[in-house]
């Protein structure tokens, strides 16, 4: 049985305990693989932060070696990924809200957010920011004055309290084209829920401000 020296614990080994290495003249590493993994753990303690930066770049730079190791341990652990997605699934189920805002975030970075050209007007949350009707908390829904899909924001300036109907006619119009599809008496004759902006309440409440 051939062996080799280990300068770490000072032990001869079976060559299969240790690494193998081209540069060194044997061919092995100088440290079992024991000893050369309490080695590695301990710099990874000490310099989490370089660690954490090493890894970082090496899945950036090898994302077709990340995917085919996932799809690899995928395919061994098949309990493993189902216990998985069983989680997500039901965490999704348990916070809807939260699920749509990520979604929201991630369509705007993907579209660009564009500049925020208005400012959104004090509405009563009871009201509906267009059409002014009155809502209630079970069935308002949450509409972007600039949709996600023309490069607005999920943020709280660009995010308004509406009925649904509002909510579903509007969908992914500009709020420009929107307002002035509320003034627009054809279509108010097809859409009678929708009310011109000055026919909302009394207080002179405008759902836009530019």
């Amino acid at each position: 049985m051939q062996t080799h020296y280990c300068l770490q614990c000072e032990t001869s080994k079976p060559v299969e305990d240790f690494y193998k290495d081209k540069n060194k003249s044997t061919g092995l590493y100088s440290h079992c693989k024991k000893c050369h993994g309490a080695m590695t753990s301990r710099w990874k303690k000490q310099n989490k932060t370089r660690n954490n930066d090493i890894n970082t770049q090496w899945r950036k730079n090898n994302k077709s070696k990340v995917a085919a190791s996932k799809r690899n341990y995928e395919q061994r652990h098949p309990d493993y990924v189902a216990r998985k997605y069983k989680r997500i699934r039901d965490w999704k189920r348990r916070n809807p809200m939260r699920v749509q805002r990520w979604n929201n975030r991630r369509r705007s970075r993907k579209a660009f957010g564009v500049p925020q050209r208005w400012v959104k007007s004090d509405c009563p949350d009871n009201l509906c920011y267009w059409c002014g009707n009155e809502i209630s908390e079970q069935t308002r829904h949450v509409d972007h004055i600039m949709p996600i899909s023309l490069g607005g924001q999920a943020v709280d300036s660009n995010e308004v309290w509406t009925c649904k109907p509002c909510n579903l006619k509007k969908h992914k119009r500009h709020p420009l084209t929107w307002l002035a599809m509320q003034f627009d008496n054809q279509y108010d004759s097809h859409s009678p829920h929708v009310n011109p902006p000055q026919q909302h309440n009394g207080n002179g409440w405008q759902p836009w401000k530019l």
